[in-house]
């Protein structure tokens, strides 16, 4: 994709115009993620910045969005508790709320090989919202409800909090309970069985022949769920009695096995939820509000067993449910805890548990969302124990966590008290790392100088190309003129070459000499592009010496007959050098990286979870795995690495591959993973004083010096310098030449809250600025533009006015519904194989969509993930953030309503997909805008991500 020159981002204001004032106000943790989206603009070589502002005390700012946040919190909860009815146009209400939930289901967390290969079962994604009616048997009214509701029909009952919005209509807080109605609601069995039997693909010719067969030998009065089974088995066996004209023998042979008859619906996912729910009521009212992600797939697995144990455990010690470590260890679940906030909604459980098991629960989750939010892996035990001060005395909190360290939840170590994943997670990096620092050392004799010399000659984009270095390589050097490692950190090696960098002559050295290097660097340093190129070199090296080896071979005429007979078959391949694995921890991530390098590249998901594909497919261990001749793992983008993958991942190499150096590339000053860890930091410290870390400081972009400036001055708490500052007023007189400026302030008017266009659009100076930014011919390309803001509804606001600019038509419909058309730049915000998207297969059997709505296949493969060898070898990924653009919209009614969508991502990739798989599987929305988050690729974790 050409790279985005202009770059609008609109964000919220600080609190003055003056140094002073930036670096002290609140605001500013509203700038932090700016400085971490100053590296994803360098790599796509943008020219220019431009930071538009609203004026202090605007009806959006901080104070005002809190206050209505607040006012939304306090509308009170009411319960709900009656039939769960759909409304007529749920299937369109259903797509539409696919289309606007897709960034709002929390991303995944990380699930290991090892725990994969062990059996475990990992979590579907949340339901999706629709809307449903309940009638409310308390008030008898009909209540139009928004929410996620994993399982539908009209022979449930649920109860459920929401919160009023509107006349008559509400929005879900939480999940539903539910509870059948065994009895199928009299007088109404006859209605309630036949739409179940509906949904389970009985035909309407065999449901009225079944209805009026029960109607004939007892009423519809005797119907329920307690004896449909034996009542279908009868009807089954009666309907094949009649139709028989066999031998009396044969017609016995039919009626032996009456008890263990096989009926078409007993494999039907409704049916196996209703019969769960005859079994196991507890599951059914408690595990929707626990365990969401996997509450659907545990009442259709059929595993009786493991429904027994979770039904006990609800009923003796359902405190186990909110611990992720127990819940593998016991029921082989992954990623499988009930939040403490959930259990608040199961007051009958609360009642039932100790106070030492509650406030075990309110530690452990405070220690959870304390390391989320600041960033640890753990917390000095009097701080924490002073926050849930409010909760429980101390003594019962030092009781608490003596509990948690007993069932091995927490550790302890040095007054702080670790989660127990993430401090084996530290500790086994720490463990792999130094099993690779004292294993001999592998030297790769090269000449740097030569190298980068060659890099400079090519030019910036020759690095970016397989076939850039093709000719150009310089000779190898023996060991004596290789060049020894820099002793310092401040980049003072010899200047070699005119024009070189000392920083990136001492990191390619210290990659040639050490087992483990971390580069650190801003965009535009060029560590990604020297040790991409390094590897490369050595590459073509390799090959040159192997192609001058086969012409001595075919030039020597006196050799023995067998080498001649080998060589007709082909010269033995010799082990190559390098095997080189580049990884970064998103697939947007590792899609730049390949483009930029011209070498396949992977993310570190994809390797942890080809491990697993490897042993599920190959128990007799035939083939070697795919990663099996790695010698050197590169990791680009480490400070978006949580530790929990790292740890997974190296441990494999290190264990199943010839893994013999370690390069992380990254920046050290760029916001860490929203995991819990800070990996690259705490590495780079680590290894600074082993001279095995340096940081890059010189940007080799000059068209960008003024960004990576204000990056710096950001990261530091100053305000940017502006090279231009323009005002917006209500009419605006653009357009204004921007062409020779680099870093744009744009002043936003505030708004006037008593003026008539504020109260009717209170984001209409937002959208006129940008309508008139878009007159600039800077902005005229929507390939080489992009706006970034800092809230979803200001990216909404910037979509609506690109839409119409750039294809003229709306950006949502009547019923508020997102509207692709030709033109639109869209992007994924889910991760999913080609494969999954193309428009053969188009009919899926009922059970099939229950599973891909729950997130998996039918071998529990999850979406976004390859299914076999040949589709993780070989097919092609659209990742999480990927931009297209939609170049052909055709509506083909053959074969029912099917729309096809023809979309190019302007880097060589054009595809015609099913539209309503897109929407399922990459969740599209609208990219002229992009928050500042997804921008930055920080959608760590979803698994493949």
């Amino acid at each position: 994709m050409p790279s985005p020159r202009p770059c609008c981002v609109l964000a919220p204001p600080p609190a003055g115009p003056s140094e002073r004032s930036f670096a002290a106000a609140p605001p500013f943790r509203t700038l932090k993620p700016l400085w971490g989206a100053f590296p994803e603009l360098l790599a796509r070589g943008a020219d220019w910045l431009m930071v538009a502002v609203r004026c202090p005390g605007f009806p959006g700012s901080e104070e005002t969005r809190e206050g209505a946040a607040m006012a939304l919190v306090r509308q009170p909860l009411r319960e709900l508790q009656g039939p769960l009815l759909p409304p007529k146009n749920l299937e369109d209400e259903d797509e539409d709320c696919v289309r606007e939930d897709a960034e709002d289901d929390e991303d995944l967390e990380f699930v290991d090989a090892e725990e994969l290969c062990g059996g475990g079962v990992k979590a579907g994604t949340l339901p999706g919202r629709v809307r449903v009616i309940i009638s409310d048997e308390n008030t008898q009214e009909q209540c139009n409800v928004f929410g996620r509701f994993p399982i539908m029909g009209p022979w449930w009952r649920v109860k459920v909090q929401v919160r009023p919005m509107g006349l008559r209509s509400y929005q879900v807080h939480g999940f539903p309970s539910y509870f059948l109605q065994s009895d199928m609601s009299p007088p109404n069995q006859k209605s309630i069985c036949s739409l179940f039997l509906r949904d389970c693909n009985f035909s309407s010719d065999k449901i009225d022949k079944f209805l009026a067969w029960v109607n004939a030998v007892s009423s519809y009065k005797n119907l329920n769920f307690e004896n449909l089974r034996e009542m279908l088995r009868l009807f089954q066996k009666e309907t094949e009695r009649k139709g028989q004209k066999q031998s009396t023998q044969d017609g016995r042979e039919e009626s032996l096995p009456e008890n263990e008859m096989c009926l078409p619906l007993e494999n039907k996912v409704p049916f196996i939820t209703v019969m769960t729910a005859l079994q196991f009521p507890k599951i059914m009212e408690f595990l929707p509000i626990l365990l969401p992600r996997h509450f659907k797939w545990l009442i259709s697995s059929g595993s009786k067993e493991l429904l027994e144990k979770i039904e006990e455990m609800l009923g003796t010690h359902p405190w186990k449910l909110g611990f992720s470590k127990i819940t593998y260890m016991e029921l082989k679940l992954l990623q499988c805890e009930a939040s403490w906030a959930s259990f608040c909604q199961c007051q009958s459980l609360l009642q039932s548990m100790a106070d030492l098991e509650k406030h075990a629960l309110i530690i452990y989750s405070k220690l959870r969302h304390v390391c989320r939010e600041q960033g640890h892996t753990c917390v000095e035990e009097a701080d924490l124990t002073y926050s849930v001060s409010d909760d429980m005395s101390f003594h019962d909190a030092w009781q608490s966590l003596k509990f948690l360290k007993d069932i091995g939840v927490v550790t302890y170590e040095r007054g702080c008290v670790f989660l127990d994943d993430l401090y084996r997670a530290e500790q086994g990096i720490a463990s792999s790392i130094c099993d690779l620092m004292t294993r001999p050392p592998w030297h790769l004799q090269v000449d740097v100088k030569r190298v980068l010399a060659a890099l400079q000659a090519t030019g910036p984009e020759g690095s970016r190309s397989g076939e850039a270095l093709h000719g150009s390589m310089p000779g190898a050097v023996s060991a004596e003129h290789s060049v020894a490692v820099p002793g310092g950190q401040d980049g003072r090696a010899d200047t070699g070459p005119a024009g070189l960098d000392p920083a990136q002559v001492a990191a390619l050295e210290m990659v040639c000499s050490n087992a483990v290097t971390v580069v650190s660097g801003k965009g535009g340093s060029g560590k990604t592009s020297i040790v991409s190129h390094l590897f490369k070199h050595l590459e073509q090296l390799e090959e040159s010496e192997v192609e001058r080896a086969c012409e001595d071979f075919e030039r020597d005429q006196d050799v023995p007959p067998e080498w001649v007979s080998s060589a007709e078959q082909g010269l033995p391949r010799l082990e190559r050098a390098v095997e080189v694995l580049l990884t970064a921890p998103t697939g947007k991530a590792a899609g730049l990286l390949r483009q930029r390098t011209g070498l396949s590249a992977y993310t570190l998901c994809q390797v942890n979870y080809s491990f697993y594909l490897w042993e599920k497919k190959n128990s007799a261990k035939n083939g070697p795995w795919k990663f099996s001749s790695v010698r050197v793992l590169v990791v680009d983008e480490g400070s978006l690495v949580s530790v929990r993958i790292f740890k997974s991942v190296l441990k494999l190499l290190c264990e199943h591959s010839k893994l013999s150096k370690l390069i992380i590339l990254g920046d050290i000053r760029q916001l860490p993973s929203i995991e819990p860890g800070n990996l690259l930091i705490d590495l780079f410290e680590t290894l600074k004083s082993r001279n095995c870390a340096i940081e890059l400081k010189t940007n080799h972009r000059t068209e960008s010096e003024l960004i990576v400036n204000n990056a710096t001055r950001i990261s530091r708490r100053q305000f940017p310098v502006f090279d231009a500052e323009l005002n917006i007023s209500d009419n605006p007189t653009l357009p204004i030449s921007i062409q020779d400026k680099t870093f744009i302030f744009i002043r936003l008017p505030e708004e006037d809250a008593n003026s008539q266009l504020s109260k009717n659009d209170p984001h209409s100076h937002l959208y006129s600025a940008v309508r008139t930014l878009l007159k600039e011919n800077d902005l005229q390309d929507a390939q080489t533009s992009q706006f970034i803001a800092f809230r979803r509804q200001d990216c909404d606001v910037i979509n609506a006015c690109c839409c119409k600019h750039y294809t003229g038509h709306l950006f949502k419909d009547h019923r508020n519904r997102l509207q692709f058309g030709v033109g639109d730049k869209i992007c994924c915000t889910r991760n999913a194989y080609l494969s999954e998207l193309l428009p053969q297969n188009t009919s899926h059997s009922q059970e099939g969509n229950d599973r891909e709505a729950s997130g998996e296949d039918f071998n529990g493969t999850p979406h976004g993930f390859a299914k076999n060898k040949h589709d993780f070898e070989s097919d092609i990924r659209l990742c999480n953030g990927e931009i297209f653009f939609i170049t052909q919209d055709v509506t083909d009614v053959t074969f029912g309503k099917r729309r096809f969508l023809t979309i190019n991502n302007a880097a060589g990739l054009e595809i015609t997909v099913d539209f309503e798989k897109l929407m399922k599987y990459c969740h599209i929305k609208h990219a002229w805008a992009r928050t500042i988050h997804t921008f930055q690729d920080k959608e760590i974790m979803s698994n493949g991500k």
